[in-house]
């Protein structure tokens, strides 16, 4: 499963024309003052070759100004770059081998290597305040940067583990430095590429407990929280603190906060009634079906299932957003609702459950196996009567039996044992597969 976390990033407006003329200008600048004014100019010439979403323009600035760069140019180089990315996988890839980004990349790496707080232990903590926290070398990224090159990081899909753990050292002893939208883009960035480093996250609980109410916004939180569960951190305090503060300000939560936190204390197996209930009503009481998106209703309604707690008005809400979404619901977004459902005992309305049945059928081909052993499993249980859906279901099954895992396919016939189906052929070819398959797992 998978989420999309909305981020507080430095962004920089700057408006006017003549950019080109202003550009020259600087650049005329830089080379008359000192280093310093040299590097807040490289500053402005990177913002605004960004503003006008050309990689190359950007890339042309930064390939000129490179070996003059200090660690904020390169932080906010490769941040701009990182915003202006493409987002598919194939461009995306392209985007990185180009020699200016190498280059670019190759540079940060160096001067996160070579960063003298990297093995500067001299500070007493999360909780240090003291001057010793700050010194860096001139010319080095300060502290808050780091935040910036993670989640640029993580947004160019760069899983460098030398990178991340100069920013882990770096920021472990050092977090009341930063803000706390830098602190959480900086653990969403660790969980967005699967790296888990044990004194950052120890550091994190630590700097989050001594936390003021109301110092961290809901949508810090709920990263925070999301990024535990990713990397399968469990804290019992620090969830329980994260719960009783999003309980009491509930109200303030997105839609997107809201799927990310149930999920999060869902997916770390920790039932916080308050905070459960808090949310649900809170889901419930949403004036618009058009608030929460599928992804995020289906992944509310795999949370309460998967933690076994009811909740009547929210599930009655879950068919309404589902029926207003019935278009645009994804393979994987009714597997998880039909499987709450079912998990949790609930009635669901026949409304609901045909339309649920059409959207099923409409897009079988698009179904992964999982989604589908659980639409079977699911409606096996809310209606093991309807003979067409499971027929049509078991067919597509018998297609594609090679790519079920073999637990995978045991579970579905369990499942399809139960149900009416007028074509015991498919059934039978799906136990035939089975038993093939169980050939190759028989003890020699």
């Amino acid at each position: 499963m998978t989420f999309a976390c909305s981020q507080h990033v430095p962004t920089g407006k700057f408006r006017g024309t003549g950019v080109k003329v202003q550009d020259h200008k600087a650049a005329a600048s830089a080379s008359q003052g000192g280093p310093l004014q040299r590097n807040k100019v490289i500053n402005r010439l990177i913002s605004r070759a960004s503003e006008g979403g050309s990689p190359k323009a950007l890339f042309d600035v930064i390939n000129a100004n490179l070996k003059d760069m200090n660690g904020i140019n390169l932080a906010t180089a490769f941040h701009r770059v990182a915003k202006l990315a493409p987002s598919s996988e194939r461009d995306l890839n392209a985007f990185k081998r180009h020699l200016t980004f190498v280059a670019l990349f190759n540079a940060v790496l160096e001067h996160m290597q070579e960063h003298s707080l990297r093995n500067n232990a001299g500070v007493e903590g999360p909780g240090c305040h003291s001057s010793k926290c700050t010194a860096t070398a001139q010319g080095e990224m300060p502290v808050q940067c780091l935040s910036i090159v993670a989640w640029s990081c993580a947004t160019l899909q760069i899983r460098h583990r030398s990178v991340f753990s100069a920013i882990a050292d770096i920021t472990s002893p050092r977090l009341f430095e930063l803000k706390p939208y830098e602190l959480s883009n900086l653990l969403w960035a660790f969980a967005k590429v699967g790296l888990s480093h044990c004194d950052l996250f120890k550091s994190v609980a630590e700097r989050l407990l001594q936390r003021r109410d109301g110092e961290f916004k809901v949508q810090c939180l709920s990263t925070i929280a999301w990024s535990y569960a990713t990397l399968k951190r469990r804290n019992l305090l620090l969830f329980n603190s994260i719960a009783t503060e999003l309980s009491a300000h509930a109200v303030e939560m997105k839609p997107q906060e809201i799927s990310n936190t149930l999920w999060a204390f869902a997916k770390n197996s920790y039932a916080h009634a308050e905070l459960f209930r808090t949310l649900g009503d809170n889901i419930s009481s949403s004036c618009s079906t058009t608030v929460f998106k599928p992804q995020e209703i289906s992944n509310s309604a795999w949370a309460f299932a998967t933690v076994g707690l009811q909740h009547a008005s929210l599930f009655a809400k879950v068919e309404d957003i589902s029926l207003k979404w019935q278009r645009e619901m994804a393979p994987q977004n009714v597997a998880n609702i039909l499987w709450a459902f079912a998990k949790l005992d609930l009635a669901p309305s026949a409304r609901f459950l045909q339309a649920m049945v059409i959207t099923t059928t409409r897009k079988l081909p698009q179904h992964k196996t999982p989604e589908l052993s659980a639409v079977v499993w699911a409606m096996s249980r809310l209606s093991p009567e309807s003979v067409d859906f499971f027929i049509q279901i078991a067919q597509t099954c018998v297609a594609r039996a090679q790519e079920f895992s073999c637990n995978g396919l045991a579970n579905l016939i369990k499942a399809l044992s139960s149900v009416q189906m007028d074509r015991p052929e498919f059934y039978f070819a799906l136990l035939h597969a089975s038993l093939q398959r169980m050939l190759h797992f028989l003890p020699r």
